[in-house]
């Protein structure tokens, strides 16, 4: 592996690039991107540390130093880092799609049993 954190200031040019071939598709990955960052329950600590052990699980080195430093300037410590990646490495990754609906339905079904919004 290279320097990775040498990959960081590759990324915004290679996005640019293939917003050039697929505009529609980098546009609405643009707006995707910017919906999960404002969101509302997770800090932008956590943010970066569940992108970072994804980012592990998915085998992506850009994503790896993008995520990294993310997490790092936003106080993670080296513990949390690690332990975040830890948890990558026992699960491998996953469908995160497919899962995620079935969180979304196990919500809903909570949510009914109990009546109680959070």
């Amino acid at each position: 592996m290279s320097d990775l954190l040498e990959l960081i200031p590759k990324m915004p040019q290679a996005q640019a690039h293939l917003a050039g071939k697929l505009p529609e598709v980098m546009k609405g990955f643009q707006s995707l991107k910017q919906a999960v960052e404002q969101g509302k329950h997770l800090s932008i600590k956590q943010r970066a540390l569940i992108a970072l052990a994804v980012a592990v699980a998915k085998q992506c080195e850009y994503c790896l130093a993008v995520h990294l430093k993310a997490a790092w300037e936003a106080g993670a410590s080296e513990g949390e880092i690690l332990e975040a990646c830890s948890v990558a490495i026992l699960m491998g990754g996953g469908p995160a799609v497919a899962y995620t609906t079935l969180v979304a339905e196990g919500l809903d079904q909570l949510r009914q049993e109990g009546g109680e919004e959070r």
